[in-house]
């Protein structure tokens, strides 16, 4: 896991973020690293880059980038942002915003199906993998971050079934969770911006 007991650098050590999250932020799509097909793991998660987008009539959409048409396709009404990362299995997890607080599609291994997970008290959310290396397969989490009642900055991680609320330093009233991932460094950044109105 890439905050080992909830311990973090003081003060920040910004960098870039790694490929493909070095593009601008936007609510409404993004890029996440992936493996070869939804639900095969068998060749890790570094091996191309896979999308996620909210349609119009309220469709969330994943594919790989280069497939013409989506792997997977949600109903979703009312999606404000949203977010894609990739369990070691190659399951999806995605976490988006809506008016009612954030949310959380997840593949719960315990009940060999997906479940969402609703904090009404979330105020934006991003999902990341801390770590996709081969290297790092057996130690990484998906990692689901979020600003709470627009002041603390949160995280839960898959291991726990995102159950346990961890605090992350130097939350601030009125800035949105944008980005979260690894960095160039060799760390898990948050980077957090001014809500616009």
């Amino acid at each position: 896991m890439a905050v080992p007991s909830n311990t973090f650098t003081d003060p920040p050590v910004p960098a870039a973020f790694l490929p493909p999250l070095d593009i601008p932020y936007e609510p409404l799509y993004m890029e996440a690293t992936g493996g070869i097909a939804l639900n095969d793991g068998s060749q890790g998660r570094e091996v191309q880059f896979w999308s996620i987008a909210y349609n119009s009539g309220d469709t969330v959409s994943v594919q790989a980038a280069n497939s013409g048409t989506p792997g997977l396709t949600l109903d979703i009404p009312g999606v404000l942002s949203l977010c894609l990362a990739f369990d070691s299995n190659m399951a999806v997890a995605i976490s988006y915003m809506k008016a009612d607080g954030g949310y959380l599609y997840y593949f719960n291994g315990v009940h060999n199906a997906y479940e969402t997970l609703h904090f009404a008290d979330i105020t934006s959310c991003r999902v990341a993998v801390d770590k996709t290396t081969a290297f790092f397969e057996g130690q990484s989490d998906v990692i689901f971050g979020y600003t709470k009642n627009d002041s603390t900055v949160n995280y839960r991680i898959q291991r726990d079934r995102y159950t346990i609320e961890y605090p992350v330093p130097g939350g601030s009233a009125g800035w949105e969770l944008v980005r979260l991932g690894p960095n160039d460094d060799n760390r898990l950044q948050f980077q957090l911006s001014p809500f616009v109105t």
